[in-house]
C-alpha cells in the first residue's frame, strides 16, 4: 500500500468516525447557547460553505431561535469507496 492509499484510508476512517458528530455540531443549537453554537458551526465549515451557514444562522435569529437538536448516526455517512475520484490522464 502506497503512502497516498494509506492517507486516503486514514481520511476515510476519520470521516466515517467524526463526520456524523460534525454534522450534529453544525446543525444543533439551543436558545441558551445559540451564539456559541453558531460560532462553533462556523469554525467547522469550509471557507466555501461558511457564507451559506452564516446566512442561514441569520435567518434563524430573525425568525426567532428555538432549540434544534440534530442527531446523526454513523451509518448515515456513506463509504468513500463509493465515490470515484478521477485523476487527470497523463500522456503516454
Amino acid at each position: 500500500m502506497c503512502i497516498r492509499d494509506s492517507a486516503v484510508e486514514a481520511a476515510r476512517a476519520e470521516l466515517s468516525d467524526q463526520g456524523p458528530r460534525i454534522v450534529e455540531k453544525l446543525l444543533s443549537y439551543t436558545t441558551e447557547t445559540v451564539a456559541d453554537d453558531f460560532a462553533t458551526a462556523q469554525t467547522l465549515t469550509t471557507d466555501g460553505y461558511r457564507p451559506q451557514i452564516i446566512a442561514e444562522q441569520q435567518r434563524i435569529q430573525q425568525a426567532g431561535v428555538v432549540t434544534n437538536e440534530f442527531y446523526a448516526v454513523s451509518s448515515a455517512v456513506l463509504s468513500l469507496s463509493l465515490i470515484q475520484i478521477s485523476e487527470p490522464t497523463r500522456p503516454s
